[in-house]
């Protein structure tokens, strides 16, 4: 899956709990501690936001962030060969 497949997924799920949490962009915006314009752009896919504004976003909606970072099978043979 692409970044921009992830991405756009973000985004629609950050635009469904503002709607569930009748909390508009302004607002938002105001409590994660960026500007109005920047929230926006966000949400529209102009902008990318930093992982600490993300997160913050996510807290304020309410949402638990979970990741898991992996390395491709193919690439741990390789990686763990190096390893004595």
């Amino acid at each position: 899956m692409s970044v921009e497949l992830y991405y756009g997924a973000l985004i629609r799920l950050i635009k469904e709990r503002l709607i569930i949490l009748g909390m508009t962009q302004t607002e938002l915006a105001k409590r994660v501690g960026v500007s109005s314009p920047a929230i926006s752009q966000i949400i529209s896919k102009k902008k990318y936001p930093t992982l600490l504004t993300f997160l913050n976003i996510a807290q304020v909606l309410g949402l638990v962030v979970t990741y898991q970072i992996t390395i491709p099978v193919e690439k741990t043979k390789s990686i763990l060969g190096n390893i004595r």
